[in-house]
């Protein structure tokens, strides 16, 4: 009859929407599942690539501090004395030439101190050669303790040392070289031994002397003969150039 018709495509309606709801719902839960999965693929692969970039980080940092490192060691290779950690050879060949075009520009008194140790070979023949080492470490730190933080105390080799002395005079440098022979005077305990030197200095001057730096480590260097000349333990400047007065030698 027609109420069962009509109950009986009521059903099938009802069937069809179920079925298309069960389809639609199917589908969402499946693009919901692969959302998901995407969603935990990208949070992994973000965690890698932020994993990835850390690592990076870590090891630029630490390359970077290596080159940093290996710089200073070049520099300190390069520029200052192994074994007592002053100025080498080459640093102060640079300062010297600089402070010569320092004190010519402006008119500025410029001092030179090269000195020696007297007596340095027996205390290597007797006690050895690390004792030596340990003399040339001491007599490098009671230098430095001599002079200014604006001075420079260099190596130049075995047991000869250079102190370079800006914007002093002669009377300024008498007294620092009076300094170093007192200093260099004192025992020196090296190892179990206590060892006794003393110090030859020379002296050279800016102005009064030729401007090039090497020049003025030379006269230095013929003044510091004429202390050994003179009985050692000793200062002794380097004599006037012509026309400029002063006190000539000293001790």
């Amino acid at each position: 009859d027609l109420v069962a018709a009509e109950d009986e495509a009521f059903r099938a309606v009802r069937r069809a929407e179920n079925h298309a709801a069960h389809l639609v719902n199917a589908k969402t839960n499946a693009q919901i599942g692969l959302w998901a999965s995407r969603e935990v693929y990208v949070r992994a692969l973000v965690a890698g690539t932020i994993a990835v970039l850390v690592l990076l980080a870590v090891a630029f940092r630490n390359l970077y501090r290596r080159a940093r490192r290996d710089a200073a060691r070049i520099e300190q290779l390069a520029h200052f004395d192994p074994l007592t950690g002053l100025a080498n050879r080459s640093l102060l060949d640079d300062r010297l030439a600089r402070l010569v075009a320092l004190a010519e520009r402006n008119a500025a008194p410029l001092a030179v101190l090269l000195f020696d140790l007297d007596g340095f070979k027996a205390v290597n023949d007797m006690h050895g050669h690390a004792a030596g080492d340990s003399l040339l470490v001491a007599v490098a730190q009671r230098a430095a303790s001599c002079v200014r933080a604006s001075d420079t105390v260099g190596r130049l080799g075995g047991d000869e040392f250079l102190v370079l002395l800006p914007d002093t005079d002669r009377e300024g440098a008498r007294a620092v070289a009076h300094k170093l022979l007192e200093a260099m005077a004192r025992p020196f305990d090296v190892g179990p031994a206590r060892v006794g030197v003393s110090a030859s200095i020379g002296g050279a001057f800016l102005p009064g002397q030729p401007v090039a730096g090497g020049a003025l480590v030379r006269a230095a260097d013929a003044a510091l003969y004429e202390s050994k000349r003179r009985g050692r333990n000793a200062y002794t400047e380097a004599a006037d150039v012509p026309g400029e007065p002063g006190p000539g030698a000293g001790s």
